[in-house]
């Protein structure tokens, strides 16, 4: 109990600082908050968890708090929007899984009870995340019009109860051509942004195949070299045999490991393979195809020369 009213009074300590740093820059930069803001104090607690920050998103057209600061809340409210609702779909997919798991593989009081746990503690990171995400709306929605900012509405929805909700829990009573999904898994960080182009999966094969490579080359490189510290090792003490066995057991060891993981990733790097091939087939098709319809335009303006001359 100590240590955490500790770190309570030190987390509370580290916000007063904030909190007081962040007063005088707006005395600095807005002198015209500092009258307001004791009149504020007057009339209210100075509690920190109850202290009225005055952004620029709080204040609105009733202050002109300059385009500089309105415009660094706004990116800062921008990338928060998206950051949480990266953490609401995260833990809806958790959410999901743990479910599926629990009906399909659990049995008993125990198991079930820590399941149920498990779902608690992502129920309220869900709606800590939903929570966060409406706050940043609320501050677009009044920093926009401010900013002039146009466009945005498109990505970042309001988020209602009924939004919140998993892909594979999506319209379940529904048929397979009428299925639609929710706009919060096709904004852009979702796996839907992939699937349109917007991430680069490319790249992210490519460095998959490489780390897989990497992985083997580095297995290979350590079984050579526990090799031959066991053929390198001399000792006059009478344990050669009992380090070189050490060093073979090492060795092979590396050797299974190196096996194992060949032996998992073979399907996946043949997929990646025929994929590859099947691009390559893809490129040579359009590239003739093109080849020939240029070819088919310049035999169309010969022939419109021959006329002509003629």
């Amino acid at each position: 109990m100590d240590t955490q009213e500790a770190k309570l009074v030190e987390r509370s300590n580290t916000l007063q600082r904030r909190i007081d740093s962040w007063v005088k820059l707006q005395q600095l930069f807005v002198p015209v908050l500092a009258s307001l803001r004791t009149r504020n104090t007057q009339n209210s607690d100075n509690s920190l968890e109850t202290f009225d920050l005055m952004l620029p998103s709080q204040m609105g057209r009733s202050m002109h708090y300059g385009e500089k600061f309105q415009r660094i809340e706004w990116r800062l409210h921008d990338a928060q929007a998206h950051d949480s609702l990266h953490s609401l779909r995260s833990n809806l997919r958790v959410q999901s899984y743990v479910l599926k798991y629990k009906d399909r593989n659990l049995c008993g009081q125990g198991a079930n009870t820590r399941a149920h746990n498990t779902l608690k503690g992502t129920d309220v990171r869900i709606n800590a995340a939903a929570n966060r995400y409406r706050n940043a709306h609320e501050a677009l929605v009044v920093l926009g019009p401010l900013l002039k900012e146009v466009g945005w509405q498109a990505t970042l929805c309001p988020l209602n109860r009924q939004h919140i909700r998993a892909m594979s829990d999506l319209l379940d009573d529904r048929t397979e051509g009428t299925k639609k999904l929710l706009w919060i898994w096709t904004v852009r960080g979702s796996t839907d942004a992939y699937i349109n182009g917007e991430g680069s999966l490319d790249e992210e094969v490519t460095l998959l195949v490489e780390e897989m490579r990497r992985i083997l080359a580095f297995f290979e490189w350590d079984t050579k070299r526990w090799d031959l510290r066991g053929e390198d090792f001399n000792s006059q003490d009478g344990d050669q045999e009992g380090f070189r066995a050490y060093a073979q057991r090492q060795a092979a060891l590396r050797c299974a490991l190196a096996e194992r993981n060949r032996a998992a990733w073979k399907d996946v790097l043949a997929f990646v393979k025929r994929l590859d091939e099947d691009s390559e087939a893809i490129y040579d098709m359009d590239l003739l195809k093109t080849t020939q319809h240029s070819r088919a335009e310049s035999e169309g303006e010969e022939d419109g020369d021959d006329t002509s001359s003629h």
